[in-house]
C-alpha cells in the first residue's frame, strides 16, 4: 500500500546500485540507536537510495510551522536511503548529529534544506526549522507516524504564490 502511494505520485531511487553490496538496515538501526517500523524498513530495503520525486510533493502538516504555505502545505525534496551516498540516513544524521534535539533523527528535506524527523521515542514524524531563534519554535508535529505521513504525501500542481515565502518575522524571502 505505502509502496504504490510512493509511485503513484512519482517516487525514483536518487541512484541506481552499482552492486548488490546493501547495507544491513539492522546494522543502520544500531548505529542510529533506533528502530524504524516494519512500513519504514520495507520502504528502505525496496529503494536502497534516497528517494526523489518526479513531482513536486506536498503534505500538510498536523502543527504548522513558519514554511507553511497559506493554504496549510509544506514541500518535500527528498527522504534518505540506506546506500552510500551523499544523502543517506547515517551520512545526514551524522551532519546533524549535534545540531538535531537529541530524540531525532532525520529521515528527509524539504526544499528549503529543513529536516523531516523521527522521534525516536514515539514514532512521529517532525519539521525541524533549522532558522528558529530558540529550541520553543523549532520542532512542529507532521504525522504520528511514518504510515500517516507517507499517506499524507500528495503532487503539488499549485502555482507557487511568492508570498507563501515571505517570513513575516523577517525582512526576507527564504526559500
Amino acid at each position: 500500500m505505502y509502496k504504490k502511494k510512493l509511485e503513484k505520485i512519482g517516487a525514483k531511487a536518487f541512484k541506481k546500485l552499482k552492486n548488490n553490496k546493501v547495507p544491513d538496515l539492522i546494522e543502520i538501526e544500531k548505529k542510529l540507536n533506533m528502530e524504524f517500523s516494519n512500513t519504514h524498513k520495507r520502504i528502505l530495503s525496496d529503494y536502497k537510495s534516497s528517494i526523489i520525486f518526479t513531482n513536486d510533493i506536498r503534505y500538510k502538516p498536523n502543527i504548522q510551522t513558519p514554511m507553511t504555505t497559506s493554504d496549510g502545505y509544506q514541500s518535500l525534496y527528498i527522504l534518505y536511503g540506506i546506500i552510500d551516498e551523499s544523502k543517506s540516513l547515517l551520512k545526514k544524521n551524522k551532519q546533524y548529529k549535534n545540531i538535531l534535539p537529541k530524540f531525532l533523527i532525520t529521515i528527509g528535506e524539504t526544499l528549503s534544506e529543513d529536516q523531516i524527523c523521527l522521534d525516536i521515542k514515539n514514532g512521529r514524524i517532525l519539521y525541524w526549522y533549522h532558522e528558529a531563534f530558540s529550541e520553543d519554535n523549532q520542532v512542529f508535529e507532521i504525522a504520528n507516524s511514518f504510515e500517516e505521513f507517507i499517506l499524507k504525501l500528495e503532487e503539488d500542481n499549485e502555482d507557487i504564490d511568492i508570498e507563501d515565502y515571505i517570513i513575516d518575522s523577517e525582512s526576507y524571502i527564504d526559500f
